[in-house]
């Protein structure tokens, strides 16, 4: 029912019947209310419709974030998993490397140490042919006299025996 029905409604008289402008009057009052109630419906109405349109608006904005929100949790656990491949990577070529530079530490060592074993025998060598010289060019210096006396000791230590004590030693 609308308004316009409500207020439009005409009765029929009869002899005894109701008093018609109470009726109409009362008629009136109805429609004015029914007026009021269907403005207040079409503004609910607008309002809902507007509230649904607005709540959609929102559950597309909530699924998008929830896609973006899932994105960026699989974009953030590869770039984890990339990060932890890359790491253990750089980890071995480190390894690899501190493997290399410790074994080339060790191969200089070994012959750092063979060289310095040669270097020990060549200075022995060396301060023995020193010595040599040294003593050979003492010899060369000492005066006359001095080998005279050398010369001497090294004969007597020589130990020739007597022609007597060599006789007697015979016979």
């Amino acid at each position: 029912m609308t308004y316009e029905e409500i207020s439009g409604k005409e009765f029929s008289s009869s002899l005894r019947g109701l008093n018609a402008d109470e009726v109409y009057d009362h008629l009136d009052l109805v429609a004015q209310e029914w007026r009021l109630l269907e403005e207040e419906y079409a503004d609910a109405t607008s309002k809902i419709k507007d509230l649904t349109e607005r709540v959609e608006a929102y559950k597309g904005r909530e699924n998008a974030l929830q896609k973006t929100l899932e994105s960026i949790e699989g974009v953030r656990i590869q770039a984890v998993e990339t990060a932890q491949r890359e790491g253990a990577l750089i980890r071995a070529e480190a390894e690899l490397e501190a493997d290399k530079i410790v074994k080339a530490a060790e191969t200089k060592k070994m012959i750092l140490c063979e060289e310095i074993k040669t270097l020990e025998t060549l200075y022995a060598s060396l301060r023995n042919r020193f010595k040599v010289v040294l003593d050979t060019v003492s010899d060369l210096i000492k005066s006359p006299e001095e080998l005279g006396e050398q010369a001497l000791s090294s004969w007597r230590s020589f130990s020739v025996k007597p022609a007597e004590t060599r006789n007697e030693a015979e016979e």
